[in-house]
Protein backbone atom coordinates (compact mmCIF):
# COMPACT_ATOMS: atom_id res chain seq x y z
CA UNK A 1 0.00 0.00 0.00
CA UNK A 2 2.57 2.48 0.57
CA UNK A 3 4.36 2.30 -2.82
CA UNK A 4 1.07 4.15 -3.77
CA UNK A 5 2.45 7.36 -1.94
CA UNK A 6 5.42 7.66 -4.33
CA UNK A 7 3.10 6.37 -7.10
CA UNK A 8 0.54 8.89 -6.91
CA UNK A 9 2.69 11.63 -6.16
CA UNK A 10 4.95 10.76 -9.73
CA UNK A 11 1.43 10.42 -11.53
CA UNK A 12 -0.15 13.71 -10.56
CA UNK A 13 3.60 15.61 -11.11
CA UNK A 14 3.67 14.10 -14.39
CA UNK A 15 0.33 16.54 -15.39
CA UNK A 16 2.61 19.52 -14.79
CA UNK A 17 5.43 18.67 -17.20
CA UNK A 18 8.84 17.42 -17.30
CA UNK A 19 11.11 20.17 -15.44
CA UNK A 20 8.58 18.97 -12.59
CA UNK A 21 8.74 15.68 -12.67
CA UNK A 22 12.77 16.04 -12.91
CA UNK A 23 12.29 17.96 -9.55
CA UNK A 24 9.97 15.37 -7.82
CA UNK A 25 12.61 12.32 -9.09
CA UNK A 26 15.37 14.05 -7.83
CA UNK A 27 14.19 13.70 -4.58
CA UNK A 28 13.20 10.10 -4.63
CA UNK A 29 16.48 9.13 -2.98
CA UNK A 30 16.58 12.06 -0.71
CA UNK A 31 12.57 10.66 0.20
CA UNK A 32 14.11 7.28 0.97
CA UNK A 33 16.73 8.91 3.49
CA UNK A 34 13.85 10.50 5.40
CA UNK A 35 12.07 7.42 6.22
CA UNK A 36 14.59 5.58 7.15
CA UNK A 37 15.49 8.30 9.26
CA UNK A 38 11.95 8.27 10.53
CA UNK A 39 12.51 4.37 11.02
CA UNK A 40 15.76 4.14 13.41
CA UNK A 41 13.27 4.19 16.65
CA UNK A 42 10.37 2.48 14.90
CA UNK A 43 12.72 -1.00 14.48
CA UNK A 44 14.01 -0.99 17.73
CA UNK A 45 10.15 -0.37 19.06
CA UNK A 46 9.21 -3.13 17.33
CA UNK A 47 11.78 -5.14 18.47
CA UNK A 48 11.32 -4.51 21.70
CA UNK A 49 7.29 -5.11 21.42
CA UNK A 50 7.76 -8.15 19.95
CA UNK A 51 9.88 -9.28 22.93
CA UNK A 52 7.64 -8.38 25.65
CA UNK A 53 4.86 -10.02 23.38
CA UNK A 54 6.60 -12.79 22.74
CA UNK A 55 7.49 -12.82 27.02
CA UNK A 56 3.68 -12.42 27.66
CA UNK A 57 4.53 -9.19 29.48
CA UNK A 58 1.93 -7.27 27.56
CA UNK A 59 1.94 -3.89 30.44
CA UNK A 60 5.43 -3.36 29.69
CA UNK A 61 4.70 -2.24 25.80
CA UNK A 62 3.03 1.29 27.22
CA UNK A 63 6.60 1.91 28.45
CA UNK A 64 8.65 1.01 24.97
CA UNK A 65 5.77 3.29 23.11
CA UNK A 66 6.42 6.12 25.56
CA UNK A 67 10.06 5.61 24.85
CA UNK A 68 9.42 5.99 21.29
CA UNK A 69 7.13 8.75 21.24
CA UNK A 70 9.73 10.32 22.66
CA UNK A 71 12.38 9.27 20.24
CA UNK A 72 10.22 10.45 17.37
CA UNK A 73 9.91 13.85 18.66
CA UNK A 74 13.46 14.11 19.08
CA UNK A 75 13.99 12.71 15.33
CA UNK A 76 11.69 15.43 13.82
CA UNK A 77 13.45 18.16 15.71
CA UNK A 78 16.30 16.84 13.52
CA UNK A 79 14.54 16.76 10.27
CA UNK A 80 13.35 20.32 10.96
CA UNK A 81 17.13 21.39 11.62
CA UNK A 82 17.76 20.21 8.10
CA UNK A 83 15.43 22.66 6.28
CA UNK A 84 18.82 25.22 5.79
CA UNK A 85 20.82 22.75 4.26
CA UNK A 86 19.01 21.03 1.38
CA UNK A 87 20.44 23.09 -1.15
CA UNK A 88 23.46 20.89 -0.76
CA UNK A 89 21.48 17.66 -1.81
CA UNK A 90 20.53 19.25 -5.12
CA UNK A 91 23.76 20.48 -5.83
CA UNK A 92 25.38 17.09 -5.41
CA UNK A 93 23.32 15.58 -7.83
CA UNK A 94 24.63 17.97 -10.33
CA UNK A 95 21.46 19.51 -11.51
CA UNK A 96 22.45 22.31 -13.57
CA UNK A 97 18.44 23.54 -14.48
CA UNK A 98 17.52 26.54 -12.47
CA UNK A 99 13.84 25.06 -13.03
CA UNK A 100 14.39 21.81 -11.55
CA UNK A 101 16.55 22.94 -8.93
CA UNK A 102 14.18 25.48 -6.97
CA UNK A 103 10.96 23.44 -7.97
CA UNK A 104 12.83 20.02 -5.79
CA UNK A 105 14.41 22.56 -3.35
CA UNK A 106 10.49 23.47 -2.54
CA UNK A 107 9.59 20.03 -2.48
CA UNK A 108 12.34 18.82 -0.28
CA UNK A 109 12.02 21.06 2.45
CA UNK A 110 8.41 20.79 2.78
CA UNK A 111 8.81 17.19 3.07
CA UNK A 112 11.10 17.47 6.15
CA UNK A 113 8.55 20.32 7.71
CA UNK A 114 5.98 18.06 7.27
CA UNK A 115 7.56 14.51 8.60
CA UNK A 116 5.89 15.22 11.79
CA UNK A 117 3.28 12.47 10.75
CA UNK A 118 5.86 10.17 9.35
CA UNK A 119 7.67 10.31 12.49
CA UNK A 120 5.17 9.09 14.55
CA UNK A 121 2.74 7.26 12.45
CA UNK A 122 6.02 4.86 11.64
CA UNK A 123 6.17 4.21 16.04
CA UNK A 124 2.64 3.45 16.44
CA UNK A 125 2.50 1.19 13.35
CA UNK A 126 5.61 -0.78 14.57
CA UNK A 127 4.14 -1.19 17.91
CA UNK A 128 0.97 -2.92 15.98
CA UNK A 129 3.37 -4.55 14.37
CA UNK A 130 5.30 -6.22 17.64
CA UNK A 131 2.02 -7.36 18.50
CA UNK A 132 1.97 -9.34 15.25
CA UNK A 133 -1.06 -7.19 14.51
CA UNK A 134 -1.03 -7.05 10.35
CA UNK A 135 -4.86 -6.59 9.56
CA UNK A 136 -5.56 -3.22 11.31
CA UNK A 137 -2.59 -1.39 10.16
CA UNK A 138 -3.66 -2.27 6.32
CA UNK A 139 -6.71 -0.77 7.00
CA UNK A 140 -5.12 2.42 8.18
CA UNK A 141 -2.46 2.75 5.37
CA UNK A 142 -5.10 1.95 3.37
CA UNK A 143 -7.15 5.19 4.53
CA UNK A 144 -3.90 7.13 4.30
CA UNK A 145 -3.27 5.83 0.57
CA UNK A 146 -6.44 7.66 -0.06
CA UNK A 147 -6.33 10.97 1.59
CA UNK A 148 -3.05 10.86 -0.37
CA UNK A 149 -4.31 10.44 -3.44
CA UNK A 150 -6.93 12.76 -3.21
CA UNK A 151 -5.63 15.56 -1.22
CA UNK A 152 -2.21 15.26 -3.95
CA UNK A 153 -4.12 17.36 -6.70
CA UNK A 154 -5.64 19.64 -4.38
CA UNK A 155 -3.06 21.01 -3.01
CA UNK A 156 -1.03 20.91 -6.37
CA UNK A 157 -3.22 22.36 -8.88
CA UNK A 158 -5.31 24.63 -5.94
CA UNK A 159 -8.40 22.77 -6.55
CA UNK A 160 -11.15 24.91 -4.94
CA UNK A 161 -9.86 26.88 -1.42
CA UNK A 162 -7.15 24.88 -1.31
CA UNK A 163 -3.58 27.00 -2.21
CA UNK A 164 -2.05 26.30 -5.56
CA UNK A 165 1.61 25.09 -4.30
CA UNK A 166 2.79 22.95 -7.43
CA UNK A 167 4.96 19.85 -6.78
CA UNK A 168 5.32 20.63 -3.44
CA UNK A 169 1.68 20.06 -2.49
CA UNK A 170 2.40 16.53 -2.92
CA UNK A 171 4.65 16.97 0.24
CA UNK A 172 1.88 18.24 1.83
CA UNK A 173 -0.73 15.98 0.73
CA UNK A 174 1.12 13.29 1.86
CA UNK A 175 2.28 14.91 5.29
CA UNK A 176 -1.55 15.55 6.23
CA UNK A 177 -2.07 11.55 5.66
CA UNK A 178 0.36 10.49 7.60
CA UNK A 179 -0.76 12.58 10.53
CA UNK A 180 -4.52 11.01 9.81
CA UNK A 181 -2.58 7.63 10.13
CA UNK A 182 -0.66 8.32 13.13
CA UNK A 183 -4.61 9.48 14.75
CA UNK A 184 -5.78 6.31 13.98
CA UNK A 185 -3.01 4.26 15.08
CA UNK A 186 -2.75 5.94 18.39
CA UNK A 187 -6.95 5.42 18.89
CA UNK A 188 -6.47 1.86 17.66
CA UNK A 189 -3.36 0.88 20.42
CA UNK A 190 -5.21 2.51 22.97
CA UNK A 191 -8.81 1.24 22.78
CA UNK A 192 -8.19 -2.22 20.71
CA UNK A 193 -5.19 -2.95 22.49
CA UNK A 194 -5.71 -1.24 25.73
CA UNK A 195 -2.16 -0.04 25.85
CA UNK A 196 -1.39 2.15 28.77
CA UNK A 197 1.26 4.78 27.68
CA UNK A 198 2.59 6.24 31.02
CA UNK A 199 2.74 10.06 31.07
CA UNK A 200 6.29 10.21 32.33
CA UNK A 201 9.62 11.32 30.94
CA UNK A 202 11.65 8.64 29.05
CA UNK A 203 13.85 5.66 30.52
CA UNK A 204 16.79 7.12 28.50
CA UNK A 205 18.67 3.81 29.04
CA UNK A 206 16.08 1.86 27.04
CA UNK A 207 15.77 4.75 24.45
CA UNK A 208 18.99 4.56 23.77
CA UNK A 209 18.52 0.63 23.54
CA UNK A 210 16.16 1.24 21.47
CA UNK A 211 18.23 3.38 19.06
CA UNK A 212 21.15 0.82 19.06
CA UNK A 213 18.57 -2.01 17.67
CA UNK A 214 17.19 0.55 14.91
CA UNK A 215 20.30 2.62 13.96
CA UNK A 216 22.39 -0.15 12.16
CA UNK A 217 19.40 -1.01 9.98
CA UNK A 218 18.09 2.38 8.87
CA UNK A 219 21.65 3.71 8.79
CA UNK A 220 22.50 1.18 6.36
CA UNK A 221 19.44 1.94 3.89
CA UNK A 222 20.44 5.40 4.54
CA UNK A 223 24.13 4.99 3.06
CA UNK A 224 22.36 3.06 0.50
CA UNK A 225 20.46 6.18 -0.57
CA UNK A 226 23.52 8.57 -0.09
CA UNK A 227 25.21 6.24 -2.64
CA UNK A 228 22.55 6.51 -5.13
CA UNK A 229 22.77 10.34 -4.50
CA UNK A 230 26.60 9.56 -5.74
CA UNK A 231 25.35 7.73 -8.96
CA UNK A 232 22.96 10.00 -9.86
CA UNK A 233 25.71 12.57 -10.02
CA UNK A 234 27.44 9.75 -12.85
CA UNK A 235 23.98 9.43 -14.18
CA UNK A 236 23.05 12.99 -15.05
CA UNK A 237 26.72 13.51 -16.20
CA UNK A 238 26.03 10.82 -18.85
CA UNK A 239 22.65 11.42 -20.15
CA UNK A 240 20.38 14.41 -19.09
CA UNK A 241 17.02 12.08 -18.24
CA UNK A 242 18.61 9.30 -17.07
CA UNK A 243 18.27 10.33 -13.11
CA UNK A 244 14.52 11.06 -14.37
CA UNK A 245 14.01 7.39 -16.07
CA UNK A 246 16.08 5.78 -12.83
CA UNK A 247 13.31 7.83 -10.48
CA UNK A 248 10.07 6.60 -12.66
CA UNK A 249 11.89 2.81 -12.58
CA UNK A 250 12.15 3.18 -8.62
CA UNK A 251 8.36 4.09 -8.91
CA UNK A 252 7.28 0.54 -9.91
CA UNK A 253 10.57 -0.58 -8.07
CA UNK A 254 8.83 0.58 -4.83
CA UNK A 255 5.75 -1.86 -4.90
CA UNK A 256 7.64 -5.27 -4.73
CA UNK A 257 9.84 -3.49 -2.31
CA UNK A 258 6.85 -2.71 -0.09
CA UNK A 259 5.78 -6.29 -0.43
CA UNK A 260 9.44 -6.96 1.06
CA UNK A 261 8.89 -4.67 3.93
CA UNK A 262 5.86 -6.90 4.98
CA UNK A 263 7.87 -10.08 4.96
CA UNK A 264 10.78 -7.85 6.72
CA UNK A 265 7.62 -7.05 9.46
CA UNK A 266 6.58 -10.48 9.92
CA UNK A 267 10.33 -11.88 9.49
CA UNK A 268 11.36 -9.75 12.65
CA UNK A 269 8.38 -10.18 14.36
CA UNK A 270 8.35 -13.61 14.84
CA UNK A 271 12.14 -14.10 15.59
CA UNK A 272 11.88 -11.42 18.20
CA UNK A 273 8.96 -13.23 19.71
CA UNK A 274 10.60 -16.66 20.04
CA UNK A 275 13.72 -14.44 21.08
CA UNK A 276 11.36 -13.44 23.37
CA UNK A 277 9.92 -16.60 24.53
CA UNK A 278 14.12 -17.60 25.02
CA UNK A 279 13.44 -20.45 22.50
CA UNK A 280 16.30 -19.53 19.11
CA UNK A 281 16.18 -22.57 17.60
CA UNK A 282 12.13 -22.24 16.75
CA UNK A 283 13.38 -18.29 15.94
CA UNK A 284 15.81 -19.83 13.28
CA UNK A 285 13.35 -22.22 11.66
CA UNK A 286 10.74 -19.09 11.81
CA UNK A 287 13.12 -17.01 10.32
CA UNK A 288 14.64 -18.76 7.19
CA UNK A 289 10.98 -20.10 7.03
CA UNK A 290 9.85 -16.62 6.50
CA UNK A 291 12.82 -15.60 4.33
CA UNK A 292 12.20 -18.79 1.64
CA UNK A 293 8.46 -17.65 1.37
CA UNK A 294 9.62 -13.67 0.78
CA UNK A 295 12.29 -14.88 -1.94
CA UNK A 296 9.86 -16.87 -3.99
CA UNK A 297 6.49 -14.94 -3.59
CA UNK A 298 8.50 -11.85 -5.36
CA UNK A 299 8.95 -13.94 -8.68
CA UNK A 300 5.59 -12.77 -10.22
CA UNK A 301 5.97 -9.41 -9.41
CA UNK A 302 9.47 -9.93 -11.31
CA UNK A 303 7.99 -11.50 -14.60
CA UNK A 304 4.59 -8.79 -14.22
CA UNK A 305 7.10 -5.87 -14.49
CA UNK A 306 9.29 -6.93 -17.32
CA UNK A 307 6.50 -8.28 -19.25
CA UNK A 308 4.43 -5.08 -19.22
CA UNK A 309 7.13 -1.87 -18.30
CA UNK A 310 6.24 0.33 -21.26
CA UNK A 311 2.40 -0.14 -20.95
CA UNK A 312 3.09 1.02 -17.01
CA UNK A 313 5.60 3.78 -17.71
CA UNK A 314 3.48 5.00 -20.63
CA UNK A 315 1.01 6.16 -17.77
CA UNK A 316 3.75 8.25 -15.90
CA UNK A 317 5.48 10.12 -18.58
CA UNK A 318 4.64 10.53 -22.20
CA UNK A 319 8.05 11.63 -22.95
CA UNK A 320 9.50 9.13 -25.25
CA UNK A 321 12.92 9.18 -24.70
CA UNK A 322 12.72 9.53 -21.10
CA UNK A 323 10.06 6.36 -20.63
CA UNK A 324 12.51 4.43 -22.79
CA UNK A 325 15.33 4.70 -20.60
CA UNK A 326 12.89 4.03 -17.37
CA UNK A 327 11.87 0.91 -19.25
CA UNK A 328 15.80 -0.37 -19.64
CA UNK A 329 16.15 0.37 -15.92
CA UNK A 330 13.29 -1.72 -15.13
CA UNK A 331 14.64 -4.54 -17.58
CA UNK A 332 17.64 -4.15 -15.69
CA UNK A 333 16.61 -4.24 -12.17
CA UNK A 334 13.51 -6.78 -11.86
CA UNK A 335 14.83 -10.20 -12.92
CA UNK A 336 17.09 -9.78 -9.60
CA UNK A 337 13.77 -9.01 -7.52
CA UNK A 338 13.93 -11.67 -5.12
CA UNK A 339 17.48 -10.89 -4.51
CA UNK A 340 15.80 -7.72 -3.01
CA UNK A 341 13.10 -9.97 -0.67
CA UNK A 342 16.09 -12.08 0.26
CA UNK A 343 17.84 -8.75 1.44
CA UNK A 344 14.89 -7.43 3.82
CA UNK A 345 13.58 -10.74 5.20
CA UNK A 346 16.83 -11.40 6.08
CA UNK A 347 17.26 -7.72 7.73
CA UNK A 348 13.86 -8.43 9.40
CA UNK A 349 15.20 -11.65 11.24
CA UNK A 350 18.79 -9.74 12.31
CA UNK A 351 16.20 -7.28 13.87
CA UNK A 352 14.22 -9.60 15.77
CA UNK A 353 17.40 -11.09 17.28
CA UNK A 354 18.69 -7.89 18.42
CA UNK A 355 21.90 -7.80 16.34
CA UNK A 356 21.46 -5.38 13.90
CA UNK A 357 25.42 -4.28 13.07
CA UNK A 358 25.81 -6.92 10.18
CA UNK A 359 23.80 -5.38 8.06
CA UNK A 360 25.51 -1.76 8.86
CA UNK A 361 28.36 -3.65 8.23
CA UNK A 362 27.57 -5.17 4.79
CA UNK A 363 25.65 -2.27 3.42
CA UNK A 364 28.83 -0.15 4.47
CA UNK A 365 31.19 -1.95 2.23
CA UNK A 366 28.91 -3.23 -0.68
CA UNK A 367 27.22 0.41 -1.13
CA UNK A 368 30.20 1.76 -1.12
CA UNK A 369 31.84 0.12 -3.63
CA UNK A 370 29.29 0.45 -6.22
CA UNK A 371 30.74 4.49 -6.74
CA UNK A 372 33.85 2.88 -8.15
CA UNK A 373 32.88 0.47 -9.88
CA UNK A 374 29.93 2.31 -11.59
CA UNK A 375 32.30 5.57 -12.47
CA UNK A 376 35.06 2.64 -13.70
CA UNK A 377 32.41 0.87 -16.17
CA UNK A 378 30.23 4.15 -17.02
CA UNK A 379 33.21 6.00 -20.03
CA UNK A 380 32.94 2.69 -21.67
CA UNK A 381 29.25 1.05 -21.04
CA UNK A 382 27.88 4.37 -20.75
CA UNK A 383 24.38 4.07 -18.91
CA UNK A 384 24.41 0.64 -19.19
CA UNK A 385 27.58 0.30 -16.84
CA UNK A 386 25.54 1.66 -13.63
CA UNK A 387 22.58 -0.50 -14.02
CA UNK A 388 25.53 -3.73 -13.85
CA UNK A 389 26.86 -2.51 -11.19
CA UNK A 390 23.18 -2.19 -8.96
CA UNK A 391 22.32 -5.28 -9.94
CA UNK A 392 25.46 -6.93 -9.34
CA UNK A 393 26.21 -5.34 -5.74
CA UNK A 394 22.47 -6.24 -4.99
CA UNK A 395 23.06 -9.98 -5.91
CA UNK A 396 26.17 -10.62 -3.61
CA UNK A 397 24.60 -7.95 -0.63
CA UNK A 398 21.72 -10.48 -0.45
CA UNK A 399 24.15 -13.37 -0.38
CA UNK A 400 26.72 -12.18 2.53
CA UNK A 401 23.98 -10.43 4.93
CA UNK A 402 22.03 -14.37 4.36
CA UNK A 403 25.73 -16.09 5.06
CA UNK A 404 26.43 -13.76 8.28
CA UNK A 405 22.20 -14.59 9.83
CA UNK A 406 23.05 -17.98 10.01
CA UNK A 407 26.07 -17.26 11.75
CA UNK A 408 24.16 -15.54 14.36
CA UNK A 409 21.25 -18.00 14.63
CA UNK A 410 23.56 -20.29 15.37
CA UNK A 411 25.47 -18.17 18.11
CA UNK A 412 22.57 -17.67 19.54
CA UNK A 413 21.88 -21.19 19.79
CA UNK A 414 24.85 -22.06 21.41
CA UNK A 415 24.31 -19.26 24.34
CA UNK A 416 20.24 -20.93 24.61
CA UNK A 417 21.91 -23.84 25.30
CA UNK A 418 24.46 -23.08 27.38
CA UNK A 419 22.19 -21.02 29.52
CA UNK A 420 19.27 -23.74 29.63
CA UNK A 421 22.56 -26.38 31.07
CA UNK A 422 23.40 -23.24 33.64
CA UNK A 423 19.77 -23.80 34.67
CA UNK A 424 19.64 -27.41 35.16
CA UNK A 425 22.66 -27.37 36.82
CA UNK A 426 21.76 -24.73 39.28
CA UNK A 427 18.35 -26.55 39.84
Amino acid sequence: MRSLFPLTDTFWVGKLGITELNALCSNSFAGWMLYLLCSIVAYGVQNRVSVKVGAEKFSEVGAVLRDGLYGALVTYGCLAALVPFTAAYTSTLGIACDGTFAIGQSHLKASLLGAVGLCFSNILEATLRGFGSMKPALWVTLLMVVCNIVLDPLFMFGIGPFPKLGVAGAAVGTSISNCIGALLYYRMLVKDFEVKIPITLPNMKALKDIIGIGAPIAVAGIVFAMVYVGLGRILTGLDEYALTAMGIGQQFENIPYTVTEAFRIGTSTLVGQWMGARNAKRARGAGWNAIAIASVALIPFGVFFIAFAPYLVSFLTTNTVVAGKAVEYMYWNFPIVSFMALECAVEGAFTGTGVTYPVLVIAILLNFSRLPIAAALAPTYGVAGVWFTIVFTQVVKSCLKAVWLEKVFKDLIRDDEKMSSEDVAAA
